[in-house]
């Protein structure tokens, strides 16, 4: 005798599926071969806006590479994603001390235009990484503001440590 699963199961065999979108992103910057003793700060931000648009903008700073390298895209909702062009967000007047800022503003620009960001830090977490924990990234969800419209999204600012492992582990 084949028994039909209650109805409280997962996929009853009664329920039609509905599609779920949701906003994300995948940061491919993790793997074998990522050296974070080479990387001295960054700061990151993934933005996600209620018109549809979606950019990431980076600030890096990699002494044996580069002083600086300023990144990033921009993803309009017709289907059309833009080089960020320029960025006015400076590490060494935000954070140098290890202590990120939690409400600021820097402006940048792509596909012509020049975009207004605002940023108000919400919830923040630390992790460390590295063989020899020579990594720390603080974690932020953050209310943004692009051009006087609401938008949401993370900031990630990195920090070269030195030290091995953190006393509080």
């Amino acid at each position: 005798m084949i028994r039909r699963p209650p109805r409280s199961t997962l996929f009853p065999y009664t329920t039609l599926f509905r599609s779920l979108e949701l906003n994300s992103f995948r940061d491919h910057s993790v793997s074998r071969e990522r050296d974070w003793t080479i990387i001295h700060r960054y700061a990151m931000h993934t933005v996600f806006a209620e018109d549809g648009t979606k950019f990431m903008v980076g600030i890096y700073s990699t002494p044996v590479r580069f002083s600086e390298i300023k990144l990033g895209y921009l993803y309009k909702p017709e289907d059309r994603v833009y080089s960020v062009e320029s960025c006015d967000l400076k590490l060494y007047e935000h954070g140098e001390r290890g202590v990120p800022p939690l409400d600021y503003a820097f402006t940048f620009e792509a596909a012509g235009n020049t975009y207004l960001v605002q940023c108000e830090v919400i919830e923040s977490a630390e992790i460390y990484m590295g063989l020899d924990w020579e990594c720390r990234i603080v974690e932020r969800m953050c209310r943004y503001t692009v051009n006087g419209k609401q938008a949401w999204g993370l900031s990630q600012w990195q920090y070269r440590r030195y030290g091995g492992c953190p006393n509080k582990y």
